[in-house]
């Protein structure tokens, strides 16, 4: 962290978050410097005389900025509006969910109001709310916020308890300086961050060029193509054969018995825990008759698992770290390979020309799919076996290391977001003068 300089006279506020503070600085709670206002119950039908308005939920509150893709409208009655109505610079507080989440509202919409899991803060006219946003940022990275919800069953931060909550209050011009700071520091992470994002982005680009190009032309530049008659694959090396998937690989050939014994623990894989190409290092584990009633498909090294609902199509990986104690959810189809090396066969579904061919053949308009007999149907490339070896051996090697740059750029990521939050909170704490 840059050196910055310090408040030479601290006093402790015995607030485990907070710790000391600059002495000239008060300490209050949130119901003597704002006014809080918890939204209204969902309605969800007009009572005769209601108008129809847009509303924020705590799926809408992310930190500093609302999210608008999905917002939804309910009825209110005439006399709410004017109690209920976002104006600038009013903080929103997420009830519940990630308790204390908090954006501030710079009237994205002409009008909008929120609903009961929203509490609204409106700080008194001698408070900035962009400095009290801060400071919720830093609570709620401390913990703060959970440790004064209730966690018996939901937690939920209510209107009583957020005016419970003791801040930090410097000065009013103090107060507007250090949002300046903030505001100028934290633009320039989030533009490095930002830039960084990108940058993996065209890494995975790169990636997906780099297979796409190896499973379908090979890896000699001077190989005579024909046409292979399939559209994803278009012309393929001389010498390479062209069949059905259904022939060159078994598909969810092994399903969860109903006799499996039930204190038998499986890792239970889901298509939350795949991302392109790889699978979450830790899983749940699940006893037969614990298991999701979607887990059924047992998987073996070496097996291509890949999701077959068009909103996860990429999500595929090759199973690598289980042997026989691995199940999946149906949402994967499970393909062990008969024609193919095992390598070359997940290279292939991960391809971003053969996903598209799955979803070419997706069908349904709610929850659109491919069914394991389209699945089945689809046209795999065969090269020759050593052929199919030398190129899943280039692909590990070269998509390893585009896969540690990448890992390596999101380690510095993470300590960028590590040191922003820390320069937020000595900020907003008076750990260091502004």
């Amino acid at each position: 962290m840059t050196k910055y300089q310090t408040y030479s006279s601290m006093t402790d506020s015995r607030l485990p978050w907070l710790g000391e503070i600059p002495k000239d600085w008060g300490l209050k709670k949130m119901k003597f410097i704002a006014e809080i206002t918890l939204g209204k119950m969902l309605q969800n039908e007009n009572s005769g005389t209601d108008v129809s308005k847009p509303y924020l939920r705590a799926q809408n509150i992310q930190w500093f900025t609302p999210d608008l893709d999905d917002v939804r409208e309910m009825w209110f009655a005439k006399w709410e509006l004017h109690k209920l109505g976002l104006k600038k610079d009013d903080l929103l507080v997420s009830e519940g969910g990630e308790v204390g989440r908090t954006a501030i509202w710079n009237e994205q919409l002409k009008e909008c109001f929120f609903q009961n899991s929203v509490n609204r803060v409106r700080v008194h006219s001698n408070q900035s709310s962009k400095f009290h946003l801060y400071c919720f940022f830093a609570l709620g990275n401390a913990g703060a916020f959970d440790a004064i919800v209730s966690r018996v069953s939901i937690a939920h931060l209510t209107r009583e308890k957020l005016k419970e909550v003791q801040v930090p209050v410097p000065e009013l011009s103090l107060q507007e300086k250090i949002v300046t700071f903030l505001d100028e520091k934290t633009a320039i992470i989030d533009r490095v961050i930002a830039k960084k994002h990108h940058l993996i982005e065209l890494l995975k680009e790169k990636r997906t060029a780099i297979i796409n190009q190896a499973v379908t032309k090979g890896l000699d530049p001077n190989s005579k193509l024909i046409d292979s008659g399939e559209p994803w694959l278009g012309k393929i090396p001389k010498g390479w054969e062209t069949r059905k998937l259904k022939f060159a690989a078994t598909l969810n050939s092994e399903v969860l018995s109903e006799n499996t014994e039930k204190n038998f623990l499986f890792k239970y894989i889901d298509i939350g825990n795949v991302e392109q190409g790889y699978i979450s290092e830790e899983l749940p584990e699940y006893s037969f008759v614990e298991a999701p009633s979607r887990a059924r498909r047992l998987v073996k090294k070496g097996d291509t698992i890949l999701g077959t609902v068009r909103t996860y199509l990429k999500a595929v990986a090759q199973i690598e770290y289980f042997v026989a104690d691995a199940v999946v959810s149906t949402g994967f189809a499970v393909i062990h390979s008969k024609l193919l090396d095992a390598r070359y066969q997940y290279y292939q579904c991960l391809s971003e020309r053969f996903v598209q061919s799955v979803v070419a053949a997706s069908t349904g308009v709610s929850y659109p799919a491919i069914n394991p007999t389209d699945l089945a149907a689809l046209t795999v490339s065969i090269p020759p076996m050593a052929e199919q070896q030398k190129i899943a051996t280039y692909l590990d090697q070269k998509t390893s290391k585009i896969s540690e740059i990448i890992k390596e750029i999101e380690r510095s990521i993470h300590l960028l977001v590590e040191y922003k939050s820390s320069l937020i909170h000595h900020a907003v704490t008076g750990k260091i003068k502004i």
